[in-house]
């Protein structure tokens, strides 16, 4: 498939666009089906103040960081966010570009609950990002640093052709097609998780903020493309700012466990054991930029931490939960 899909007079549309514009209804209107208060009632007009504010904070945003992480590739700020690429975007941009939103939403006074509004927002935004990734199928972005040479694989979606630096043709891992599948998962998983936990204000949200930071510790360690912090050349920003949401969800978590049930040492086990995977998965990226050779390994071996680091803030979430048994008074005997 072209990356080309109309020609209209001069004018070339391409399907990253079309992906683009397709992702902002469904996200809004995805939204607009979980969003009901308490009462049960829709509050249609804050999303619908909320959604070109949050489309553009987010693109303005997005632009942004991708230009503070690949400025050689532009003369200033203001030509990368005029850029008509479709690919000088970082989605990390999207998270704050959607609080400035709803928060702007709350200053307006047409949301008295930030919290509610950011919990029903989490589901649609992640089946919104699995879809922007898709938008880098049509252009050399967003490809992994492993060079698929077994004939049985490209084929495959799982790879995607590339010229290298010599201008040769080769096949790399399509990191945006494993970016669609976990963001994909992320969105049925934060479904689910608003279903059942609507009423806990802020967690749904607190629960996407911890699988995106899971998710892309591994999907920016395994692409050759990721935005890097402009002084180091190594760290990037997208996994730096993953680590954040991680430890911040995982405070929250245990503030609002020490609240309901107060400290108990129990609570000390998974933040120690989310520390040490956050470690381990720090050591494994260490490895992997320095054992190129070993990518597959490695990765899987982050795969698994990762997997875990959503685990243990969840079990602390969980501990926050628990109902204290309801005990039964004895009818005392009349003598």
């Amino acid at each position: 498939m072209n990356a080309t899909a109309l020609i209209i007079d001069n004018t070339e549309i391409t399907w990253s666009a079309i992906l683009i514009v397709l992702t902002i209804p469904a996200w809004f209107f995805y939204t607009l089906c979980l969003y009901t208060t308490k009462d049960g009632k829709k509050r249609t007009l804050s999303l619908f103040v909320f959604l070109p504010f949050g489309v553009a904070f987010s693109f303005l945003l997005c632009r942004i960081l991708y230009w503070y992480s690949h400025q050689s590739r532009f003369e200033s700020l203001w030509g990368a966010i005029i850029s008509k690429d479709f690919d000088t975007f970082s989605l990390l941009g999207i998270i704050p570009g959607i609080l400035l939103a709803a928060v702007l939403v709350r200053l307006l006074h047409l949301n008295k609950n930030l919290a509610e509004l950011l919990d029903a927002l989490a589901p649609g935004t992640a089946f919104g990002i699995g879809l922007l990734y898709l938008t880098c199928r049509y252009h050399q972005s967003c490809l992994g640093r492993m060079v698929i040479t077994d004939e049985r694989l490209i084929s495959l979606p799982i790879t995607a052709k590339a010229l290298n630096s010599q201008g040769e043709t080769e096949y790399r891992l399509a990191i945006y097609f494993f970016g669609f599948l976990a963001f994909s998962l992320i969105g049925i998983l934060t479904t689910v998780f608003y279903q059942f936990h609507k009423n806990k204000k802020g967690c749904t949200a607190c629960a996407f903020l911890l699988l995106f930071g899971s998710a892309e510790l591994v999907l920016e360690s395994a692409r050759y493309d990721a935005g890097y912090f402009p002084f180091n050349g190594f760290v990037s920003i997208i996994q730096v700012a993953s680590a954040v949401f991680l430890v911040a969800v995982l405070i929250y978590f245990l503030i609002r466990a020490v609240r309901r049930k107060k400290f108990k040492f129990i609570f000390l086990l998974p933040v120690l054991l989310e520390l040490a995977a956050l470690g381990v998965t720090g050591y494994l990226e260490y490895l992997v930029q320095r054992h190129g050779d070993k990518a597959v390994t490695i990765h899987s071996g982050m795969v698994l931490s990762c997997m875990l680091l959503s685990v243990f803030p969840l079990i602390l979430f969980q501990f926050g939960n628990k109902k204290k048994p309801y005990k039964v008074k004895k009818a005392s005997s009349k003598s």
